[in-house]
């Protein structure tokens, strides 16, 4: 036996530790659920709901991709966050919703691409332009996400890199 046949040898072995506390349900390939419903490929879910591929989703529901959020729900790929909800590409902020590519918000709404700022409504790098011009904008980069998505599912822009020149 050597090292290149480690994986063929391990494979039916359990590799997660499924830990199982108060009332679960539905949950595929989940470890350490407390609560949970409708969870797959999540690890350490606290009373969270219709979640999949996240690190501890804490009473949060409709959380995808995500790590360590709380009390939030319907996020997409949200990072070290709390009260948030409607929000893609969101870290380490708070009691924010609809927002896309923010990092250290708090009580900012229907926002792109801000960092560090509180309250703020209908902005874009920080700047509040408007609902009108908000929603022009949002449209055009949710066209744009779409597009990616479905011509080669690749798409590569987070939260973590969206200012990064070589991403692509």
């Amino acid at each position: 036996l050597g090292i290149s046949d480690i994986c063929d040898f391990i494979e039916p072995v359990a590799y997660l530790s499924p830990e199982e506390e108060g009332q679960n349900k539905n949950t595929i390939e989940c470890s350490s659920v407390w609560g949970a419903t409708d969870c797959f490929r999540c690890s350490r879910v606290y009373e969270g709901k219709n979640c999949a591929y996240s690190f501890w989703p804490r009473n949060s529901e409709y959380v995808f991709g995500g790590d360590s959020t709380r009390n939030s729900s319907f996020c997409i790929n949200c990072y070290n966050s709390f009260k948030i909800a409607r929000c893609f590409e969101v870290d380490t902020s708070q009691n924010c919703t609809g927002c896309y590519f923010c990092h250290n918000c708090e009580n900012v709404h229907d926002s792109m691409f801000c960092f560090n700022v509180k309250n703020l409504h209908y902005a874009i790098g920080n700047v509040e332009v408007g609902k009108e011009k908000f929603l022009e904008i949002k449209n055009l980069i949710v066209k744009q996400i779409n597009d990616k998505l479905e011509g080669n599912n690749d798409f590569k822009w987070s939260i973590y890199n969206i200012g990064c020149k070589d991403r692509d």
